[in-house]
């Protein structure tokens, strides 16, 4: 029987107990048992378990945000309303779209304009705790204003492995964006115990006077919105612009990229 204790190691993962089966000190080619597991290689005499670890790397999020509201230096413009700040999160090392993971919203009382008529809002490990196997960004939601250019996202790794990730944005006043508002619903023909808890959705655009394919936009190239799902259905909103150049004009549509 493997020890039904799992052992513990500052600033590592245990992984499992490895056994040299075959006698060549190579872990590829032995046996890894979990706690609890019991011995599948008829062994009769005394053997010796080795634990097997994985750094524990962890990751957190520095957040810089340039809100231009358009007005002159020492004005309080006070937007109103709470900032809402969307973690979102991919696998390392791909190019998957991110999906939300956790959200909160941040009271911000302070809006003085500096040069130019912006407010620079830092918020300092926003997000801590993180695991390292995911890389992550930031949505951010303000009314009335939309994410201006691509955001940046830099990350950062210690002498430990462990990573922050200095995300900025940029908010530009809009006073035409307007909250588009979606229902999500399960089909009818889809039974009970498949019905999905949760969508990530993607909102689309499409040039009514030029024509082409529908386009996603986002406030990150390659996010999703994450909508939950109750008994089958589930709503969202998503503030966009009214996209208007001479008589050339928008229309939207809902997306769902994926579901759990």
């Amino acid at each position: 029987m493997v020890p039904e204790t799992t052992p513990v190691r500052s600033g590592y993962l245990f992984e499992g107990w490895w056994y040299d089966a075959d006698g060549d000190s190579t872990v590829d080619t032995g046996e890894t048992y979990q706690v609890g597991d019991t011995l599948t290689s008829g062994i009769y005499h005394n053997y010796t378990l080795t634990a097997q670890w994985k750094k524990d790397i962890r990751a957190k999020v520095n957040l810089s945000v340039t809100v231009k509201h358009s007005l002159p230096e020492g004005t309080n413009p006070n937007p109103g309303g709470d900032l809402k700040i969307d973690l979102t999160h991919r696998e390392a090392g791909t190019d998957k779209d991110y999906v939300e993971v956790v959200g909160k919203s941040v009271t911000q009382s302070n809006w003085y304009t500096t040069e130019a008529g912006t407010t620079v809002l830092t918020y300092n490990d926003i997000f801590t705790e993180l695991s390292g196997d995911y890389e992550y960004s930031v949505n951010v939601f303000l009314e009335h204003y939309q994410v201006s250019g691509i955001p940046t996202i830099t990350p950062v790794t210690d002498g430990d492995g462990n990573i922050t990730y200095n995300v900025s944005i940029t908010l530009q006043y809009n006073p035409d964006l307007f909250s588009l508002s979606f229902t999500v619903v399960a089909d009818d023909s889809v039974p009970d115990d498949l019905v999905p808890t949760a969508v990530d959705v993607k909102i689309l655009a499409w040039d009514a006077n030029e024509g082409g394919a529908w386009a996603p936009i986002s406030r990150h190239a390659n996010s999703t919105m994450e909508v939950l799902l109750t008994h089958g259905e589930g709503s969202g909103s998503y503030n966009v612009p009214v996209h208007k150049a001479g008589d050339s004009h928008y229309y939207y549509n809902v997306a769902v990229a994926g579901f759990t």
